[in-house]
């Protein structure tokens, strides 16, 4: 519809008579009534887009789950047995190489 008013503005520069121009302001509050429609459904587009991307995820935590992890690794460890002993090893110390200079070229 908002093409046919722009074309019928363009054909008749101006409307001759009140029915006409009763007709053409009508036609623009339709069309204007069309645009705010278009407006509002593509905000909404706009505001789902967002939400789908960066909304929340799907993967959500129960307030205990966190809790049951670390208490898991808590009663897996076996307190009774023994830890490995650490050997020390000895360090060296690396001889440097000696670079020699060679003479710059005349």
């Amino acid at each position: 519809m908002g093409r046919d008013v722009a074309n019928w503005v363009s054909m008749t520069q101006r409307p001759a008579t009140m029915e006409e121009l009763l007709q053409y302001c009508a036609a623009l509050e339709q069309q204007v009534a069309e645009l705010k429609a278009q407006l509002q459904r593509l905000h909404e587009e706009l505001v789902l887009a967002r939400k789908h991307r960066y909304g929340r995820s799907s993967e959500r935590t129960v307030a205990g789950q966190l809790q049951f992890v670390f208490n898991e690794v808590e009663t897996e460890a076996k307190p009774e047995e023994k830890e490995p002993e650490l050997e020390t090893v000895g360090t060296y110390k690396r001889k440097k190489k000696r670079r020699s200079r060679s003479a710059v070229p005349s």
